[in-house]
């Protein structure tokens, strides 16, 4: 079972597992775009997750919280982070009654505060996530879709750490089969200055970047007053949604936190990461040809125009896709 199908890595999760050849079940709700998992040989499954665990050896729960909770929402009075833990708890529980074998959980183990009581559970956390088959798109997608469309006027100093989504699911699929029950394991494929980044993505789209660049430490109290600029680094898909990131991405990148220490992950999982300039070009080319960015050599294949499947009929059992 895999949760947050329709998610970044979610999609290259179930992508990767059908190709390994398992059978694989994934949680949808009814109001989701479902491009993720249009035409793969998957179960989709609407309904309680109490249900969905039935005959499940082992879940991968990819919907991701961070260990700093987010501002109380005016509709739930509680954070979004706090709701995913909590739903992580849930989704813990219930496997644990079905008699699942394990639990992959994507996330900080202290923000889960999941216990297995019985249920192998392993924790994976990682970074900003690059690659294809970023349906939302991510933060870092819609970064790179901006400025391949001119749409970035100024960009900040500092570093990220980047993880492939390639590396990324391997991570969880080393976690589920090698990591060790109530063990948090790291992963990344690299730690970039800013500057490295726009450079591959200069490379990639044929653009170059903009020539405004600000430091970090100076824009982060600007970016909290007025979420402006940043927000062409930083953005999500709606306006509201960069306004509540902003002000947290802003102090990251001006802090500068260095790597991600991938150490346990290497040691005791045999985790290799691979190259980042790869991810790039595997999600520029995902995006031209769904004609979010222009086409280029090796990206030239036509644009697919994605629609939403219809919705479905709610069902309390999995049903072929």
């Amino acid at each position: 079972l895999v949760t947050g199908a329709t998610g970044h890595l979610g999609a290259n999760l179930v992508r990767r597992l059908v190709d390994d050849g398992h059978c694989v079940r994934v949680l949808l709700r009814e109001d989701e775009n479902h491009a993720s998992v249009n035409g793969l040989d998957v179960q989709r499954f609407y309904g309680d997750v109490r249900d969905a665990v039935e005959g499940v050896r082992f879940v991968f729960d990819t919907v991701p919280f961070d260990t700093v909770p987010t501002e109380a929402t005016p509709e739930t009075g509680r954070s979004g982070d706090a709701s995913n833990a909590a739903a992580t708890r849930r989704l813990v529980r219930a496997a644990r009654r079905a008699g699942g074998e394990r639990v992959v959980v994507t996330g900080s183990r202290t923000a889960a505060g999941a216990d297995g009581e019985g249920l192998e559970i392993v924790f994976v956390s990682g970074c900003a996530i690059v690659g294809p088959n970023d349906y939302e798109p991510s933060k870092m997608g819609r970064t790179l879709v901006d400025f391949a469309n001119g749409k970035m006027p100024a960009y900040v100093s500092g570093g990220l750490s980047l993880v492939s989504a390639r590396d990324f699911v391997e991570g969880h699929v080393l976690a589920a089969t090698r990591g060790e029950s109530g063990q948090e394991y790291a992963f990344a494929t690299t730690y970039l200055p800013i500057d490295d980044l726009l450079a591959i993505f200069e490379e990639v789209s044929g653009r170059p970047r903009p020539r405004v660049r600000l430091p970090g430490a100076v824009m982060a109290p600007i970016a909290e007053a007025t979420s402006l600029v940043l927000g062409a680094f930083f953005s999500g898909t709606r306006a509201s949604k960069a306004q509540q990131h902003l002000a947290p991405h802003a102090k990251r990148a001006s802090i500068v936190p260095g790597p991600t220490d991938t150490s346990r992950a290497k040691r005791e999982l045999g985790f290799r990461p691979t190259d980042i300039r790869r991810a790039v070009q595997e999600a520029y080319r995902d995006f031209a040809r769904r004609g979010l960015v222009p086409a280029r050599p090796g990206t030239t294949e036509p644009p697919v125009v994605e629609k939403r499947s219809d919705k479905p009929r709610t069902t309390q059992r999995a049903t072929g896709s």
